[in-house]
């Protein structure tokens, strides 16, 4: 009998890179909210897959950003919480804004809460990108 295995990953990056497209997308069905509106996942949000023996949680964590408000800290504080419990960290960020301060500030947070963890990081909104060919 083959051994049954299970994972978490979480979904990490500024507010509206796409961390809840993505998470609808893995699991196959609507989750979590997706607008263009921010901040609109105010918590983690669990969505599974899966793939024969093996199950993966992924976590959809609100953006991460500078808080000025409690809930502002409680949604960072429920990011990196989600993070620093996931087995695996990917970390979201937009093609056409590129590293931006918040990506540069989310990499420097991920080394003092995460560095322990398997870290991806996935390029979204690539067709915003404007292309030399498009120009031509």
């Amino acid at each position: 009998m083959a051994e049954t295995r299970c994972g978490y990953v979480a979904l990490i990056g500024e507010p509206n890179a796409g961390k809840s497209t993505l998470l609808n997308k893995m699991v196959g069905a609507k989750v979590s909210i997706v607008t263009h509106k921010v901040q609109t996942t105010r918590a983690r949000i669990r969505g599974i897959t899966i793939e024969g023996d093996t199950q993966i949680v992924f976590v959809d964590t609100p953006g991460l950003f500078r808080p000025r408000r409690n809930l502002d800290r409680a949604m960072v504080t429920a990011a990196w919480t989600g993070a620093a419990d996931a087995d695996m960290v990917v970390l979201l960020v937009e093609a056409h804004r590129g590293v931006t301060e918040g990506v540069k500030a989310i990499l420097e947070s991920l080394k003092e809460r995460v560095s322990h963890r398997p870290i991806t990081l996935a390029i979204n909104k690539i067709d915003r990108v404007k292309s030399d060919i498009d120009s031509g």
